[in-house]
């Protein structure tokens, strides 16, 4: 492993900025780094071949696993400065950033997030990242430290190999096993693997150990993030890195899901001396014990699972169901899977049983669980839905308290619905985390959402104040009407579309102002009055935009 540091020249760069890199980089070079020389000129004259030619030059000499102390701006432009890092990055490299300047530009922020160190050299910059949840940020006081934050921002990167190598050799008898199949294309998504860890061991008094299946995506920013959890527990995580176009040809096919969910069908082969562990999508949260999950009697089984209650109620007909290969009743939801990798390795590898059944059938519109499902169709136990209950379910239902649930997102983790204390025990236990380091952007949302309520009252006030204006409440949550009521003279309620159509048809020639519950008519409706030329915050707003967490609006 090699240690390697940037520096620019040339006469397109400010004399200031090439001075303060010279110096840092000798610094670099006095702790062993190679220097990876950088000329300024105008990159406009370049092709696309030509400039990817130009990157590859600078380079030429790294290896896979080096350590690179990356100097930005290069003053070659943002483009530039983004496809050097993301060839840097491709040698799965460990990345230190040294940004410099007397203000930072916050177009670099998304490429500050693959950086798993940063050293800036102004007090403003240093604070402006550690509140937005920056957690491996180093402060250059005007190049006077420089050398101590290199060796800082080295020594963090090494934390990381210790650690795992630590908990590696650790003997623990009596451990749950669970994995995670973990894809993060923007840095944002390991949060909610957070999350769940910590929702986890939060609600058992059991020792366990983490596999994080991951590609190229994860930073090492994040990566120590999970460890820290991990460690906070005395438990134990690993990590198991994945080629990044293991699954390429099916993105397509995988749609809105992420591909990382592709990665589970490599644990029979990759965790070979294992015989059971438990897999787990990204966006659960978990009120029980997963203790009572492990102690499940699988032995005859190659998986445990939940029926997905959408399928079985027939809300949603997938591709198996539909061509009667298994029975709505008997198809199970992948993000909770008990899999007992000794009975799957009997029948087979999974990993190419899942591409063959892809190959076959590219009709699937939910590929992994489809294939699973199929091949494990006579070998799975289905378990009590209790294990793996749908967020959305719990809103329908108007379930206030918190269960014995382990819940389940299931894409709704951005417009979590603070009705119920179950989303409030998912924002307590985000707080519990090492991202709970975002206070600026957390507090920033809740003054916008504020912000919002004020501009939407302002438009309210000015629709209901036309005498020739109809209220609609379209939804049928039986609390919010009661929420709402108050706040209008009167208010007709339509409890689906068709309802809300009929009552527009019969008051021709009026002005509607109709206040919606989202996740009515399977969450179509926006979509349902768009469809007749209604405009949303124009004629029609989100009831929970209106409402206080407490009436059953959003957290933030």
């Amino acid at each position: 492993m090699k240690l390697h540091i940037t520096n620019i020249n040339g006469f397109n760069a400010p004399k200031e900025l090439l001075d303060a890199q010279t110096k840092v980089s000798k610094i670099g070079i006095e702790l062993g780094a190679y220097e990876m020389g950088i000329y300024t000129y105008p990159v406009d004259s370049d092709s696309d071949s030509e400039l990817s030619k130009r990157l590859d030059g600078i380079i030429s000499a790294l290896g896979f696993n080096d350590i690179v102390m990356l100097q930005l701006p290069t003053s070659n432009g943002y483009k530039y400065d983004s496809l050097l890092m993301a060839k840097i990055l491709a040698y799965r490299t460990k990345l230190i950033v040294y940004m410099h300047g007397e203000c930072l530009d916050s177009s670099y922020l998304n490429l500050l997030k693959r950086a798993d160190s940063i050293i800036v050299n102004k007090n403003m910059n240093y604070h402006f990242l550690k509140n937005r949840g920056f957690c491996s940020v180093f402060l250059d006081s005007n190049y006077g430290h420089t050398k101590k934050c290199l060796m800082d921002a080295i020594e963090r990167l090494c934390f990381v190999e210790n650690s795992l190598l630590c908990m590696r050799n650790r003997v623990v008898e009596n451990e749950i096993q669970v994995g995670f199949g973990l894809y993060d294309k923007t840095g944002d998504y390991t949060s909610w693997v957070g999350v769940t860890i910590q929702s986890i061991l939060e609600h058992t008094n059991s020792k366990v150990c983490f596999h994080i299946l991951h590609d190229s995506t994860l930073s090492n920013a994040n990566k120590i993030k999970l460890i820290e959890i991990v460690e906070k527990f005395d438990d134990r995580i690993q990590f198991y890195s994945l080629s990044d176009d293991l699954f390429e040809e099916y993105n397509v096919q995988m749609g809105n899901y992420t591909v990382g969910a592709m990665f589970r069908v490599m644990l029979p082969k990759i965790l070979g001396d294992l015989n059971r562990i438990i897999y787990l999508d990204a966006d659960l949260l978990f009120n029980r014990d997963i203790q009572e999950l492990w102690d499940i009697d699988i032995n005859d089984y190659c998986l445990a699972a939940v029926p997905d209650l959408n399928v079985k109620k027939g809300y949603i007909w997938t591709y198996p169901t539909r061509g009667k290969v298994i029975e709505k009743s008997k198809y199970f939801n992948s993000g909770v899977l008990y899999m007992n990798l000794e009975n799957i390795r009997k029948k087979g590898d999974l990993h190419t049983q899942t591409i063959e059944y892809l190959k076959e059938h590219p009709e699937s519109d939910l590929p992994d669980q489809d294939a699973l499902n199929v091949i494990y169709k006579d070998d799975t136990l289905l378990i009590d839905e209790n294990w793996n209950y749908f967020a959305e379910s719990i809103r329908h239902a108007d379930e206030r308290e918190l269960k014995n649930k382990v819940y389940h997102y299931v894409g709704t983790l951005c417009t979590v619905n603070s009705q119920t204390e179950m989303d409030y025990l998912y924002y307590k236990t985000l707080l519990n985390t090492p991202w709970s380091n975002d206070p600026f952007d957390f507090l920033n949302r809740s003054i916008y959402k504020v912000d919002f309520q004020i501009e939407i009252f302002e438009k309210l006030f000015t629709r209901v104040s036309d005498v020739n204006n109809i209220n609609i409440y379209y939804g049928s949550n039986i609390r919010l009407i009661n929420q709402v009521k108050p706040l209008f003279h009167t208010i007709h309620v339509a409890e689906d579309f068709e309802a809300v159509k009929n009552i527009i048809d019969t008051n021709e020639g009026h002005l509607f102002t109709i206040i919606v519950d989202t996740v009515i008519d399977g969450g179509k409706a926006f979509q349902n009055l768009e469809s007749i030329g209604l405009d949303y915050n124009v004629d029609f707003f989100d009831v929970r935009c209106l409402l206080s967490y407490v009436q059953g609006g959003y957290v933030l």
